[in-house]
């Protein structure tokens, strides 16, 4: 058996979607997220309130740790800290997924997200968020002595219409997504494997 932390895991879609492809395999699930709501659906093993910046868990504890779209929603310092927890909690292998910024023009999504998420659309709005580009999380890795292997980087354009669906915006709403990501519709999809 092994144990599987899935940090940012919300309402466990995600985890549970994983361990019904990966059913070979026995585990022993974690799920930690800052929002004590969600994780009230989760049907994780074991379910954590907590900051991603401060993982209750046990030095090198769990075998598998995936962090999917979870680190963008913190700034730069955070997403930094993010990086060493995993570091540190993890014993054999961590997977991120990171939506981020386009590594030639970081600044488009940044500062179209600014204004996305300001609040002017209340189901957007978010304090704190950084579009890191890829290279920018290799720089965290290698700082921390994480080995790892980039496995996908790609672009994924109409990333409006995902927010639009994701959120159920409609009219005035959706419109303002729009016009608001015209010009950095886009995000860049990247994931690493990283192995201990």
């Amino acid at each position: 058996e092994y144990s599987l932390l899935d940090l940012g895991s919300h309402k466990g879609e995600f985890l549970e979607d994983l361990k019904s492809r990966l059913n070979g395999y026995s585990f022993e699930t974690v799920a930690v997220d800052v929002n004590e709501s969600d994780l009230k659906e989760n049907q994780a093993d074991k379910k954590i309130v907590a900051d991603l910046t401060q993982i209750p868990i046990d030095d090198k504890s769990i075998d598998l740790t995936i962090a999917r779209y979870a680190i963008a929603w913190n700034g730069i310092e955070n997403q930094k800290r993010i990086i060493k927890e995993i570091g540190r909690v993890t014993k054999r292998m961590a997977v991120i997924q990171q939506q981020g910024s386009d590594p030639a023009h970081p600044c488009d999504l940044q500062a179209a997200a600014n204004e996305l998420f300001n609040g002017k659309i209340p189901e957007l709005k978010r304090d704190c968020f950084y579009f890191s580009s890829a290279d920018e999380i290799e720089g965290w890795f290698r700082e921390s002595g994480l080995a790892f292997e980039r496995i996908q980087h790609r672009k994924v354009d109409n990333i409006s219409e995902l927010y639009i669906e994701k959120y159920k915006l409609e009219g005035d709403a959706a419109q303002e997504v729009r016009n608001i990501l015209t010009e950095a519709d886009y995000l860049w999809q990247t994931a690493w494997v990283i192995t201990f």
